[in-house]
């Protein structure tokens, strides 16, 4: 059986993905955690750290005070990163957000896409990238999902290579990671992250 992250009927994806990111309290969230236990809070508690600990690095110009320069940071993730990654770019100017097989947040357990996908985004389009393997078993929500949040074309990537020969192929949904994973897509990465 396939498993449907955020597909629920009594709370919505995006108070979920809030939570997790800000820790933003919501009785229509399914978890519960503290802001101290967000990511993003945390995210800033590492970047302090990183900063003290070696500083000839300049850890420091990802934080603007006590909060991220949001423009200075690439958001990536894959699957359910990959959503935290997308609601942040809607709601942050980021210098650039790089999907992997994912969001594909649905409402009422159906194929319907949450409706925090197709709101406005703050990060330009241009800013956006988005990959997933053309045999994925949420490849069309996923096609779906990556048009309503208005990713350009040229910068969506259909990965279409095999597993390689050692990957345990019995897998749910063994093409699920490949995107990210599996080095014969190096090129391609380095498109997606602005790279040389």
């Amino acid at each position: 059986m396939m498993r449907r992250p955020l597909v629920g009927t009594s709370y919505g994806p995006e108070a979920f993905r809030k939570m997790r990111l800000y820790g933003e309290q919501s009785a229509s969230s399914p978890v519960q955690n503290s802001v101290d236990e967000a990511i993003i809070p945390r995210l800033i508690s590492a970047l302090k750290y990183m900063q003290n600990r070696q500083p000839r690095k300049n850890w420091g110009q990802y934080l603007a005070g006590d909060q991220l320069n949001w423009s200075q940071l690439i958001f990536t993730g894959q699957s359910q990163g990959a959503g935290m990654s997308a609601l942040l770019a809607k709601q942050h100017v980021l210098r650039r957000v790089v999907l992997f097989s994912s969001p594909w947040d649905t409402t009422a357990g159906r194929q319907v896409l949450a409706p925090w996908i197709f709101q406005d985004s703050v990060t330009p389009p241009e800013r956006w990238y988005a990959g997933t393997h053309r045999k994925e078993m949420t490849y069309n929500l996923l096609m779906r999902s990556y048009r309503a949040l208005n990713i350009p074309e040229e910068h969506i990537k259909v990965f279409e290579h095999g597993l390689p020969a050692n990957f345990p192929a019995k897998r749910e949904n063994p093409y699920h990671s490949q995107g990210i994973s599996n080095e014969i897509y190096a090129d391609e990465w380095r498109e997606m992250f602005g790279t040389p």
